[in-house]
């Protein structure tokens, strides 16, 4: 179970989805949901942090284990300098 750490609102979702010579595009601004597990995660590869959108007709859901979650805390920490 995950419970909502914080939320982004407005945030801009751009999904496209290529199958042959069919394409799809949807633009939808959103909340973006942060979600952490209710307990600790056992392993190192199980979810620590969960990144989800959902709006008309798109919706997108990013499942982050700790290894993912140092990367992109090193990232932030880059920007943030």
């Amino acid at each position: 179970m995950m419970s909502s750490a914080a939320t982004i609102e407005e945030t801009v979702l751009e999904v496209s989805i290529t199958d042959g010579r069919v394409a799809m595009n949807a633009d939808v601004d959103e909340t973006l949901y942060i979600q952490t597990p209710d307990l600790t995660p056992l392993g190192p590869d199980e979810t620590a942090i969960a990144l989800s959108v959902a709006g008309d007709g798109a919706t997108a859901r990013i499942e982050l284990d700790h290894d993912d979650v140092r990367v992109l805390v090193d990232v932030l920490e880059a920007i943030d300098r």
